[in-house]
């Protein structure tokens, strides 16, 4: 299970990568230039959107390996600095997203977040307490591997104090 959330101030995402029987542990935020991109996915598919952005998103150029009926599947939550928000959905045409938070990743961390966001927007009305992207992925990471987080703070366009991100 993936889960890429943006809240307007921080991306953050879980660690676990599966690859057939074998978990382990990837950074799945990277940043390159003014951006920084969370992805969920086919490895394979994130390797060639990687290259593909390293190289210029030439729109012409963008990698054939998606192929949602073989379930290769790419969806890329990409955060330019200043904190506009762009989601990639098996293409190289990005949608602007203006409503956060922004999440990516299994139905179920997806709906999880979506009840994390409601409660803490009633919540905040009562100054109780604020959820933001880091502790929503938090809370729904609780497997060994899968509780490892990265984040990056937008506001101040530098990664989280105690989480790792990697820089293409």
């Amino acid at each position: 299970m993936t889960i890429v959330v943006y809240d307007g101030k921080h991306i953050a995402a879980d660690k676990q990568l599966h690859n057939g029987f074998v978990k382990y542990s990837i950074n799945k935020l990277w940043h390159c230039g003014d951006s920084v991109y969370g992805f969920a996915g086919s490895l394979c598919a994130v390797g060639a959107f990687k290259h593909w952005v390293r190289s210029g998103k030439d729109v012409d150029n963008f990698p054939s390996v998606v192929d949602i009926d073989r379930g290769i599947e790419l969806y890329v939550i990409e955060v330019k600095k200043g904190g506009t928000c762009w989601l990639y959905e098996n293409g190289q045409y990005p949608t602007l997203m203006t409503d956060y938070p922004v999440v990516i990743g299994a139905e179920a961390a997806m709906f999880a977040v979506r009840v994390l966001y409601a409660a803490t927007t009633l919540l905040h009305e009562f100054s109780i307490v604020d959820i933001d992207a880091i502790t929503a992925v938090r809370a729904l990471c609780t497997q060994p591997l899968f509780s490892e987080v990265s984040a990056f703070d937008v506001l101040n366009w530098h990664p989280v104090t105690g989480v790792s991100i990697d820089f293409l």
